[in-house]
């Protein structure tokens, strides 16, 4: 790559790894971060010098960033703030979960924001899929106040969670 580095003490493994073709020079840093993921370890950029670090040890090194489908994502390992228009953010990380490595989803209930953690092509992924779910489903519809007048509310409500789903399910 020619680029400056620097491989911490801690960073070690064994990989096989095999091209038929010679990898196109865009293409090798997110190879270089997929096979340091399968040693539990990432690319992090900070001041111009590629630093090589176990997964744990990658705190302190990164700092978060505002992020979302339109906005570029930076090279290595990164940590984006993503913000929810449409979709409780705990519901958003329950949705991500199956497509993200462990422990890169972090949600702020408060703000509907959630904080994801990974290289470029991770994030990719996750940002797509926000982007999939974090839809404006009501855009077109019209919403109407209508006084209830002649049932029981808690018969309505009965009514109303078979109609919506109960309400703890968001």
């Amino acid at each position: 790559l020619r680029e400056s580095y620097s491989v911490h003490p801690g960073v070690a493994g064994t990989v096989t790894f095999r091209t038929i073709k010679p990898i196109p020079r865009s293409a090798l840093l997110p190879t270089l971060e997929m096979l340091l993921r399968q040693n539990n370890a990432a690319v992090v950029k900070e001041e111009g010098i590629f630093k090589i670090l176990p997964i744990a040890a990658v705190r302190g090194s990164v700092s978060p960033q505002l992020g979302g489908n339109e906005l570029p994502l930076p090279q290595g390992f990164s940590i984006i703030v993503v913000p929810v228009k449409y979709v409780g953010a705990k519901e958003m990380a329950r949705i991500l979960e199956p497509f993200a490595a462990d422990n890169t989803i972090r949600v702020d209930e408060v703000r509907n924001l959630l904080v994801l953690a990974g290289n470029q092509r991770e994030m990719r992924h996750l940002l797509d899929t926000i982007a999939l779910f974090d839809v404006d489903w009501l855009a077109g519809f019209s919403v109407g106040i209508f006084p209830v007048r002649s049932a029981d509310v808690k018969t309505l409500v009965l009514d109303l969670d078979k109609v919506f789903g109960p309400t703890a399910a968001g």
